[in-house]
C-alpha cells in the first residue's frame, strides 16, 4: 500500500526518549592532541532488530566535552573518516561527532537484515525512488540514525547546543535535521543538492516504446511521494536557523541556480549566506572552513549583493549595488562567455574592479555579441563573503556594440593563477586533494613567472573568446626541477556519462630551464589507443596537466 507522507506525518511518531540507546565505546585514542573515541549506539529499528550506528567523536585533549557545543559532521556516501576535518573543528572548541550511515562495504554501521537496503552498496531503488512510502527509503532511515546521533550526544555529554556540517550527499540529511530538530543552532551545507529535480524517469518513459497512461500515472505518484517526504526543497521551507551554503560554480551534482533560489525558501531569521567558489567542482580549501568557523560563532545577517549588466559607450559593464552591503571591503566580479553548460563554464575574475562608496563596476570584454555572458559577484563584508545570484545577458539585446578579437592563447605568466584549479581527471576533486595540491603563481627558470602545481586544470577551452581550429597544436613551456613524466589530459563532453578522456605523456628533462612542448591532436590517445576526432574539438572540454612533482607552466596556446 503506497502513501504520500509529508515531513509532519513521516516523523510524527518519532520520540528519541522512548527508545534505549545502548551506547558503547569500543576504542579510544589520542592523535595530535585530540582525543578520539569510536562508539556504537542504537539507530533505526526494523521489524525484529535494531541498527547499530558507528560513530567517531573528537575533542581537544584536557578539554571538558560536556561544556562544548556539538558539531555533527555528515559526509557524503562511502567516504572514509576525515580526520583532518575532525581535527579542525575540535580545535575550534567543538565536541565533534562523525557518524557512518552507509553501512556495509567496509563501513562500520550494522543494519538488520530487514533494513539491508540501508547499506549504500545494496540500496538500489530505495536510494533513488519512493515506491511505497518515504519510510521505506535509505534517506528516512539514514536521517533517523542522524537524529539518534543527537540523542546520543545529549545523553552522554549533556549537550544542548548543536551545529550541523553537511557536505555532498550528506547535505540532504543535514537539511532534514535542520528542518526537524529545534536544538540545532545553525548549519553549513557544502557542495550538495538543495533542489532535487524529479520527473526524469517520466520524460524518458514518454519517449520509450510501450509507455502508457498507467505507467505515466505510476511515475507521477512516485514523484509526489518523493517530493512530499524526502526531497531537500521540502525541508528547506522548515529551516528557521542561519545556514551557510557553499557551492562550486562547476558542480556536476546540482543545479547551482536552483540551489541559490532554495536559500530564499528557508524561513531563518537571519537568512542564508550563499557563497559561490569559482571553477570548483567538489573541492575547497581550508579557508572555507575557517570562514564557516567565524560565521558559526556569530552569524551575521544574510546579505545578497545585487549585480546587473549595463552598457557604456557600447561596452558591456557589470555593476554591483553595495547600498545594502554594510561595511563592504572588497568585491570580486566573475564572468563566463558562451553557451557552455554550467559545469564547464570558464569563470574569469575581472581585473580592475572600480570600488565606489555604494557601487562597484568593471568592463567585460565581449567576443560574440549574440552569445550569452554570465556574471556574479563575491562581496566581502565584515570578514565574510556573500555571493550574488548568477545573471545572464545577451550583449546584442541590450545595445552592446564593442567586441574584442578572439584568441588562441590560454595562459601567460602575467595572468597569475588565471582560471586554473587543482584537478586530476583520474581522481576526485576532494577537499583533501585541493589542500594538498595548491595552484600558485611562481617563478620558474630565469625568474620567468608561470603557474605552479602538481595537478593544473582549466575550462578555458570553453570560453567564447578562445577559437581553436581542428588541426591546431597545443604548445606550452614547462619547467620541472626533476626529471619526470607529465600527463596532459584532454577530456571531451566533460561532466556527463558520455565523457571521453585522451592523454599524452611528456618526458620532462628536469633542471633550471624552460622546456618547449608541442602536442598535436593526433598525439592524444584514448585508453583504447584511438586519437581524438576533429569533431570532438567542439565538445565541452577540460584540459589538465598532471605530474608527481611540481611543474611550472607558461605560454599555453594553440598554434
Amino acid at each position: 500500500m503506497s502513501e504520500i507522507l509529508t515531513p509532519q506525518t513521516l516523523w510524527k511518531d518519532y520520540d528519541e526518549t522512548d527508545i534505549e540507546l545502548n551506547e558503547r565505546t569500543v576504542h579510544s585514542y589520542e592523535e595530535d592532541g585530540v582525543n578520539f573515541s569510536e562508539v556504537y549506539y542504537d539507530g533505526v529499528s526494523g521489524e525484529r532488530n535494531t541498527a547499530r550506528v558507528f560513530a567517531v567523536t573528537a575533542h581537544v585533549k584536557d578539554e571538558q566535552p560536556e561544556k562544548q557545543p556539538v558539531m555533527l559532521l555528515i559526509d557524503g556516501v562511502n567516504r572514509n573518516t576525515d580526520k583532518e576535518l575532525m581535527h579542525f573543528w575540535a580545535r575550534q572548541g567543538y565536541l565533534v561527532i562523525l557518524p557512518d550511515y552507509c553501512g556495509g562495504n567496509g563501513m562500520r554501521t550494522i543494519y538488520p537484515e530487514e533494513l539491508r537496503y540501508c547499506n549504500y552498496a545494496e540500496a538500489g531503488r530505495h536510494y533513488t525512488h519512493v515506491d511505497t512510502s518515504a519510510k521505506d527509503t535509505c534517506w528516512y532511515n539514514w536521517a533517523y540514525c542522524m537524529r539518534r546521533t543527537l540523542a546520543y550526544v545529549q545523553k552522554v555529554y549533556g549537550s544542548s547546543e548543536f551545529y550541523v556540517y553537511g557536505r555532498y550527499e550528506g547535505v540532504r540529511l543535514a537539511m532534514m535535521l535542520l528542518g526537524l530538530d529545534k536544538r540545532i543552532k545553525a548549519g553549513a551545507l557544502l557542495f550538495g543538492c538543495l533542489w532535487e529535480d524529479v520527473g526524469k524517469e517520466y520524460i524518458a518513459g514518454e519517449k520509450s516504446e510501450g509507455f502508457d497512461l498507467k505507467s505515466r500515472l505510476e511515475m507521477e505518484e512516485e514523484q509526489e511521494r518523493r517530493l512530499a517526504g524526502i526531497s531537500p526543497q521540502t525541508y528547506a521551507a522548515m529551516i528557521e536557523v542561519p545556514v551557510y551554503i557553499v557551492q562550486g560554480t562547476n558542480a556536476t551534482n546540482a543545479d547551482i541556480i536552483k540551489n541559490y533560489e532554495v536559500s530564499f525558501r528557508m524561513k531563518n531569521l537571519f537568512g542564508s549566506t550563499f557563497v559561490y567558489l569559482p571553477r570548483m567542482t567538489q573541492g575547497y580549501g581550508k579557508d572555507v572552513d575557517e570562514l564557516i568557523a567565524v560565521w558559526f560563532s556569530s552569524p551575521p545577517p544574510a546579505r545578497q549583493p545585487e549585480i546587473k549588466a549595463e552598457v557604456k559607450n557600447g561596452c558591456l559593464q557589470a555593476h554591483v549595488d553595495l547600498m545594502r552591503m554594510d561595511n563592504a571591503e572588497n568585491a570580486e566580479i566573475y564572468f563566463s562567455r558562451g553557451n557552455a553548460p554550467q559545469y564547464v563554464r570558464n569563470w574569469i575574475k575581472a581585473n580592475d574592479v572600480k570600488m565606489l562608496i555604494d557601487d562597484c563596476f568593471v568592463q567585460i570584454e565581449v567576443t560574440d555579441l549574440d552569445a550569452p555572458v554570465y556574471m556574479f559577484a563575491n562581496v566581502t563584508a565584515d570578514g565574510q563573503v556573500f555571493s550574488s545570484k548568477i545573471i545572464s545577458v545577451v550583449p546584442s539585446r541590450i545595445g552592446v556594440s564593442v567586441t574584442s578579437e578572439p584568441t588562441k592563447l590560454i595562459y601567460k605568466g602575467k595572468f597569475g593563477v588565471a582560471e586554473f584549479v587543482p584537478m586530476d581527471p583520474t581522481r576526485p576533486q576532494t577537499p583533501e586533494f585541493v589542500r594538498n595540491n595548491p595552484v600558485v603563481a611562481a617563478a620558474g627558470a630565469f625568474d620567468v613567472m608561470g603557474i605552479k602545481g602538481r595537478a593544473l586544470a582549466t575550462f578555458a577551452l570553453n570560453d567564447d573568446s578562445v577559437r581553436i581550429s581542428p588541426d591546431s597544436a597545443l604548445t606550452f613551456d614547462v619547467c620541472s626541477a626533476v626529471q619526470q613524466e607529465m600527463k596532459v589530459y584532454y577530456l571531451t563532453d566533460w561532466g556527463n556519462a558520455n565523457s571521453k578522456g585522451y592523454s599524452v605523456s611528456v618526458s620532462l628533462v628536469g633542471g633550471k630551464l624552460w622546456q618547449k612542448v608541442s602536442i598535436t591532436q593526433e598525439d592524444f590517445k584514448s585508453l583504447s589507443g584511438t586519437s581524438a576526432q576533429n569533431k570532438e574539438t567542439q565538445n565541452k572540454k577540460l584540459l589538465a596537466f598532471v605530474a608527481e612533482e611540481e611543474i611550472i607552466l607558461n605560454n599555453i596556446l594553440f598554434t
